[in-house]
């Protein structure tokens, strides 16, 4: 029998997760002086005191699920981030409409890079930052992440999602997916990092450095700029994002294995 209280207690974090996030971006239109400011905070509210409503009578809940609980949280929390993503578009004015608003999170979510702005370089910051955001958190592990803030799983022996881990669908690389995730979320951290780093030795500005990382590590491909990176006008640049593209895109279990010095491992792995 399905575990709907489980659910329901492990998407309520998903909301608080993402209403974090949304002050995060806040705080950017902020510092940057902008009226948009006002739009995370009301979005963040909402998404936080609708988190913690449903978390609050749930937290006690048996924390451990099964595979059918499994399936359907991986389609909830896309869904979950992606509707509520909408808020900051609908509360700033930058979408006009639920279906703009809707098109643009999910798109940003699942790193199709489809975007619904002809002038990017007009919207606020905090909403070109919120964007690469919803790229970054859904570009390669939403639901990693996920368990990697809240360890929701006591010890689940499970084989990594093939969506999220391509050439790994016999190898167990863990044997408890809480510290897989961990390790996985430090890497694309690290990565994400470095990327901001070298863009800025490019002298990429701070705020565009920033975002460029974020949809980079992705492979989303949303950009500050109408024009992309063909805007900065430099080969160094050009050649920084194509090779943290080329990161982002790679199997990040080859970094885990990498960091474990398991050569084999990455040797035989069938993308290389």
């Amino acid at each position: 029998m399905i575990n709907f209280r489980i659910i329901a207690r492990v998407l309520s974090q998903v909301l608080i997760i993402e209403g974090i996030c949304m002050l995060v971006s806040g705080a950017v239109s902020w510092i940057y002086g902008e009226p948009a400011a006002s739009s995370f905070l009301y979005s963040a509210l909402i998404t936080l005191v609708t988190g913690f409503l449903v978390f609050t009578p749930l937290r006690h809940e048996e924390k451990a699920y099964g595979t059918r609980e499994g399936y359907i949280l991986y389609t909830g929390i896309w869904i979950l981030f992606s509707m509520f993503g909408t808020l900051p578009y609908l509360f700033s004015s930058s979408a006009t409409s639920f279906t703009d608003a809707f098109f643009e999170s999910i798109s940003g979510f699942t790193t199709t890079g489809a975007t619904i702005f002809n002038d990017v370089e007009s919207l606020p910051k905090g909403i070109l930052f919120w964007r690469s955001l919803t790229q970054w958190l859904g570009g390669l592990t939403i639901i990693t992440l996920s368990f990697y803030v809240l360890p929701v799983v006591k010890s689940l022996n499970i084989q990594i999602s093939t969506t999220e881990f391509s050439g790994q669908t016999t190898d167990k690389i863990h044997p408890k997916i809480v510290g897989v995730t961990k390790r996985l979320a430090t890497i694309y951290l690290t990565l994400t990092i470095a990327a901001v780093l070298f863009l800025i030795i490019g002298r990429m500005p701070f705020f565009d450095a920033v975002c460029q990382s974020l949809s980079t590590l992705s492979t989303g491909g949303f950009s500050t700029r109408n024009d992309g990176m063909a805007a900065f006008s430099s080969p160094y640049l050009m050649t920084v994002i194509t090779l943290f593209m080329f990161f982002g895109g790679t199997n990040p279990t080859i970094f885990y294995f990498a960091y474990k010095r398991n050569a084999r491992k990455i040797a035989g792995n069938n993308e290389f």
